[in-house]
């Protein structure tokens, strides 16, 4: 990332002073951030050189959306946990999320990769650091009253 940094102005590479959490570094770096759009991926994602192009041109489509969550596949298929995750991510959070969309929106957020509009994260508080599992707290935020009236909905790309 800082070799990146260091020829593209646009991204900015913050570093905490100890481990913290996903949660404080989401946080942190939302706070810090300088743009309305806000791209988070998980340091051991691989992703698909698209990808946040994908998540971009589906938040540019609906200006409403409050965050746009992407499709994680796992690569890893050889361990016991790999084959478990594929079972997982494949049949039943992808069969989930498909139906959810179907409906207008997603319940829970992928906490792999998620592009949020900074705005809708300022409106919920951004990531709660009490909570174990961040993506379920940062979507669940707007239902349970820690956001706006008129919360904006997530969508899956």
């Amino acid at each position: 990332m800082e070799a990146w940094a260091a020829i593209e102005p646009r991204l900015r590479v913050v570093h905490l002073a100890s481990n913290q959490g996903k949660a404080m570094a989401l946080r942190s770096g939302a706070l810090l951030a300088r743009h309305g759009l806000l791209v988070c991926i998980d340091g051991d994602a691989l992703l698909d050189p698209d990808a946040v192009a994908w998540l971009v041109r589906r938040r540019l489509q609906d200006p409403r959306l409050g965050a746009v969550t992407g499709n994680p596949r796992i690569r890893n298929r050889t361990t016991l946990l790999g084959r478990v995750q594929v079972g997982e991510f494949s049949s039943i959070i992808g069969l989930i999320k498909r139906a959810q969309a179907s409906l207008g929106g997603l319940f829970t957020l992928s906490g792999v990769i998620a592009a949020f509009r900074r705005q809708a994260l300022h409106e919920v508080g951004y990531w709660n650091v009490d909570r174990l599992t961040e993506d379920i707290a940062i979507t669940w935020a707007p239902q349970r009253g820690g956001g706006p009236t008129n919360p904006m909905p997530w969508s899956g790309s």
